[in-house]
């Protein structure tokens, strides 16, 4: 059997690593001939590894150097950033001075200005004070004496109008308490509101039992003259409480003392 050239047949890879074609006894080229493939065949170039940069835009990873000093990247365009950067030499230059610049931009001496302090104070209106309810403050201090002087005599003494001595001791107790509530709404008249209630029931219950007192004649109006005194105290706390209605805001008093 006749052999046949070593150039016959030959159409496959010469190396499997290169995995180039050899040119047979028909086609293009020389018999024997390398056939490459990547040149006679593609107009592209080789397959792109990952160190390759199809695009070097600096202009928008110089942005992302901006932003990165504004604290505003997003973890993607961080690493795009840093990408980059490790390609390109003129962006880490250009990162480099924007960085240095920082400090100049954001530190800088403090404007000099003037001190206002003065003509705003001028121009500020004091505080308009409540000439009648300063008053009804002292005169509420007067009243809780009087409550005072009225409720010695009961509670250490036991004596209040025929009452037993431990009933009269009770109700003396009972007036002390009043007097140093009214006391305490004279020296801070914001917390008048809060004592309102109170006084309005203790008053108005003073004056429906006296009125029925006298009437049915079980007592003199001169025994009943010291509940005025209740009756005194009561609309001087009102006053001092900032003179509230039903209605009405009357919250300004807490507003103004």
């Amino acid at each position: 059997m006749r052999a046949e050239p070593p150039y016959v047949g030959l159409g496959t890879a010469h190396e499997r690593s290169q995995r180039h074609a050899i040119a047979g006894t028909s086609g293009e080229g020389q018999p024997g001939q390398l056939i490459h493939t990547g040149i006679l065949h593609y107009e592209r170039n080789q397959s792109a590894s990952e160190s390759d940069i199809f695009c070097m835009d600096c202009s928008s990873y110089r942005e992302l150097v901006s932003a990165r000093l504004d604290d505003e990247l997003t973890m993607f365009e961080s690493e795009a950033l840093d990408t980059h950067l490790h390609h390109c030499a003129d962006c880490r230059g250009f990162a480099a001075r924007a960085a240095g610049l920082m400090p100049l931009l954001r530190v800088r001496v403090a404007d000099d200005i003037p001190d206002l302090v003065a003509p705003i104070l001028a121009r500020a209106k004091a505080p308009r004070r409540d000439a009648v309810r300063d008053a009804a403050r002292l005169m509420l201090v007067w009243v809780a004496v009087v409550e005072l002087a009225f409720a010695l005599p009961a509670l250490v003494l036991g004596d209040s109008s025929g009452a037993s001595s431990h009933v009269a001791r009770h109700l003396g107790s009972f007036d002390v308490a009043i007097a140093a509530g009214l006391l305490y709404a004279a020296w801070r008249p914001h917390r008048a509101l809060a004592l309102l209630p109170v006084a309005l029931v203790l008053t108005g219950c003073v004056i429906v039992t006296a009125t029925f007192d006298l009437t049915d004649g079980s007592t003199s109006s001169g025994l009943e003259a010291h509940h005025l005194v209740d009756l005194v105290g009561f609309a001087l706390l009102w006053v001092v409480a900032g003179r509230p209605l039903p209605g009405r805001g009357a919250m300004r008093a807490t507003l103004a003392a």
